[in-house]
């Protein structure tokens, strides 16, 4: 899961206007690269939170197989 995560995230695209260019409302692409990166940040975060699951279960499995 978290590698879909991890890659969901980086394939997060900045949404552009067709009707309007970068010198006419600037406000708008930086608002719109915003939006990408708030969205790339939640991709990220879940990422993490199953990456740290992974590995708190995976300790628990080595600390279990060694107890006898």
């Amino acid at each position: 899961m978290a590698a879909i995560y991890w890659w969901k995230a980086s394939r997060v695209d900045i949404p552009h206007t067709a009707a309007a260019s970068i010198s006419d409302v600037p406000e708008l692409y930086i608002l719109n690269t915003q939006v990408a990166f708030n969205e790339s940040s939640r991709l990220n975060c879940r990422a993490a939170v199953w990456t740290g699951l992974a590995a708190v279960l995976s300790a628990i499995a080595s600390v279990l197989g060694v107890l006898p």
